[in-house]
Formats: structure tokens, sequence, C-alpha cells
């Protein structure tokens, strides 16, 4: 499955364009090499575990009235470039030589189980009815989408609405921009000719990258072996330097054409971090 999700800040390298015909040295890239011109209007990491914190503890002071000692699940904020898992598919030949397309085996038990709450708390806190997973319309004392929706929305007060859904959508435009454009289309043919060299047939990275043929968490020999010539391929044409470049030329035009959202998002942000440093402080 494609994996693109995420954001994206500035930093480009121009590279140019290469042909196919003799694969040259390169050094593999690291997907978290690639930064973004939107990637600066994302919350920073301390912004991030602010807003988690005070969500939590508002979260917490509203189930307490009703009863439960509810305890927030510890903040996490990570890198956003790290968030955009394989935005080119695979780039990196060690994993491809090691995992294939569909990762690492998963030892059955070795993920941490979520603790279970109760019905009752569990509808207190999300709003959503336990058995049916429909939201349950509030009633009595109850808020609107259980405390995790007051809080939120008491950590939002004074903003104007919008979030990181809004920056996403844009970033997930200008990346279908930059798929659709003729110098990474070409790419791709590069590419093709290139795999094809190999002994593999596909016209654009995406088919073996979401091949049915593979089997999450069970790579085979063959599948890590497309991957690698995927890889390889990838860099011997620039393929990612490319779209890579492409996708932030879309991005500067997206924030110039989107300024005053752009604007709009960042004083929302500074509104909920001040909100949360206050619910903190009190």
């Amino acid at each position: 499955m494609r994996a693109l999700i995420g954001a994206i800040s500035a930093g480009i390298l121009l590279i140019g364009l290469s042909g196919c015909g003799s694969e040259r040295q390169s050094v593999p890239l690291k997907e978290s090499g690639y930064d973004f011109p939107l990637d600066a209007f994302y919350p920073l990491k301390d912004q991030e575990l602010v807003m988690q914190r005070a969500q939590g503890a508002l979260t917490a002071r509203c189930m307490l009235r009703f009863g439960y000692r509810y305890q927030p699940p510890e903040p996490v904020a990570g890198d956003i470039r790290a968030t955009r898992e394989r935005t080119f598919g695979l780039v990196d030949e060690a994993e491809a030589a090691r995992d294939g397309y569909t990762g690492p085996v998963i030892p059955a038990g070795s993920e941490k189980p979520e603790p279970k709450l109760p019905e009752a708390e569990y509808t207190t806190l999300t709003g959503i009815d336990f058995s049916s997973g429909e939201p349950r319309p509030a009633k009595g004392r109850v808020p609107k989408d259980g405390c995790a929706g007051e809080a939120g929305r008491q950590l939002a007060a004074g903003a104007d609405g919008l979030g990181p859904d809004a920056l996403d959508e844009l970033t997930m435009h200008t990346y279908h921009q930059a798929e659709a454009d003729q110098r990474v289309k070409a790419k791709f043919g590069e590419w093709s000719v290139c795999m094809k060299a190999k002994g593999f047939a596909y016209a654009n990275p995406w088919e073996p990258n979401d091949s049915p043929k593979w089997v999450p968490g069970k790579p085979t020999t063959l599948e890590k072996k497309t991957a690698v010539a995927d890889v390889r391929c990838k860099h011997s044409t620039g393929l990612v330097d490319t779209w890579h470049a492409v996708m932030v030329e879309y991005q500067r035009k997206a924030i110039e054409q989107n300024a005053v959202q752009l604007d709009r998002l960042t004083k929302s942000t500074a509104t909920k971090v001040a909100n949360a440093k206050r619910v903190l402080a009190g």
C-alpha cells in the first residue's frame, strides 16, 4: 500500500537528470534526509508535547468529575519527517534487502496490548457507544464527544479551528501534483527501463510496492530482490532526487497561494500552545 502521509520544510537538492544507461555510483539516501517547505507550519516537537500533556490533564479532570481516575497516555512527539514513511516508496537498500516491501516479521505477542476500559468509562471518555462503535448522543452530564472531546475544545478555545488536517490535505495535493508532473513521469520511464534490464517488468515504482503477491511480515527472496532492484534503479536514474525537487517546487507555490490560510494555522497553533501552558501552570 502506498505510504504517503504526513507533512513536508525547506531545503532542496537540485540535481541534474541522469539516464539509466549505466548505473552511476550513488549514496543510498535515507528518506529522513528529505525536507519540505510545508514542514515549517507543523507544530514543533516541544509545542506538540505541551499540547498533548495539557489535553491529557484536561481529560483526566473531566473523567474525575464522573468518578474515574483516568491515566492519560504518555505524550509522544517525533520528527515530522518520520511521519511521511515511504513518500517515494523504498529508498534504503539495506532495508529493502532485509525486509522487502512488506516489513519485518513481527513475533506473535510482541506488541504491548492496549489497556481496556470498562464500557461506561470508555463511553465517558470518548462519547462512543462501547458495543456498536457509534457516537452516543450526549445525555445528562456527559459532554459531547466525551471527556476527550471536551478537552480538545478547551485546548482550542480562541483558535479558529484550523489544525494539521488542513496542512495534511495541502501536502497531499502537492504530492499528487508532483507525481503527475511530466518531469517525474519521465523519471518513472527511466526507472522502468532500468528495472526491465534487471529482469522486472513494472511501469512505475508503485506497482511492485503495492503488489498483492507480497505477504505482510513474510518477505520472500523474490520480494527482496525486487525491492533491492527498485531502490538501485531509483538512485541510478535520479528518480527520487527529481521527485523531491518537483514536490518542493509545488509546495513553495502552495505556500504563496495559501499564505492567508497558513498564517491562520500558525496563529491557531500559537493559541493552542498558550492555552496548554495555562492549563499546565494552573
